[in-house]
């Protein structure tokens, strides 16, 4: 591989500023919002994120809850990629 392909395929891998783990919590989740429940899967947790698979026709809101059994997780969307988003979890340290 040429030095400047070297490099590119560095800046697209990882940009992520925390190691991300599989879900503590499983079982059924839900994104709660004004507009209702969507069931969700969370796919992977860090300490101030998750990281989401839902339908692909979903509608996540920029804020929502996440709720896994009785566990109450308030959320910012940050992004979306078909039938994976990202969001922030409200009140961690970053």
């Amino acid at each position: 591989m040429t030095p400047r392909y070297w490099s590119r395929m560095e800046a697209l891998t990882e940009r992520r500023e925390e190691e991300r783990e599989p879900p503590v919590l499983t079982g059924p989740a839900e994104a709660i919002s004004n507009g209702g429940r969507i069931a969700v899967s969370v796919m992977n947790v860090s300490p101030s994120g998750i990281m989401l698979e839902m339908p692909e026709a979903a509608i996540i809101p920029a804020l929502f809850t996440l709720a896994i059994g009785e566990h109450r997780h308030p959320c910012e969307l940050i992004w979306r990629n078909g039938t994976r988003a990202g969001a922030r979890l409200i009140g961690s340290k970053r």
